[in-house]
C-alpha cells in the first residue's frame, strides 16, 4: 500500500526535527544545507578569461607579491 505525504507535511515534519535541534545544531544544519544546494548549482567563473593558457598563481607567487606589498608601504 502506497501513501503519499504532502509536501507541506514533508515540510512541517522537517520543521519539528529541526525545532528539537538546538541553536548552534541548527546553524550547523541551515549551513550544510546552503553549501549543498551552493555545490548543486552550476556557476560561472568570476574572472573571465582562457583557463587553458593562463594558470593560477603559486603560493610561492602570492607569498611574494604580499611581501613585496608590504615592503613598499
Amino acid at each position: 500500500m502506497v501513501t503519499q505525504v504532502a509536501p507541506n507535511q514533508v515540510l512541517d515534519d522537517i520543521v519539528e526535527e529541526i525545532q528539537k535541534l538546538d541553536d548552534l545544531e541548527q546553524h550547523q544544519l541551515l549551513v550544510k544545507l546552503r553549501l549543498q544546494n551552493y555545490l548543486k548549482q552550476k556557476h560561472k567563473p568570476i574572472a573571465q578569461y582562457d583557463m587553458s593558457t593562463i594558470k593560477p598563481p603559486t603560493m610561492a607567487q602570492i607569498d611574494k607579491w604580499k611581501h613585496d606589498s608590504r615592503l613598499k608601504k
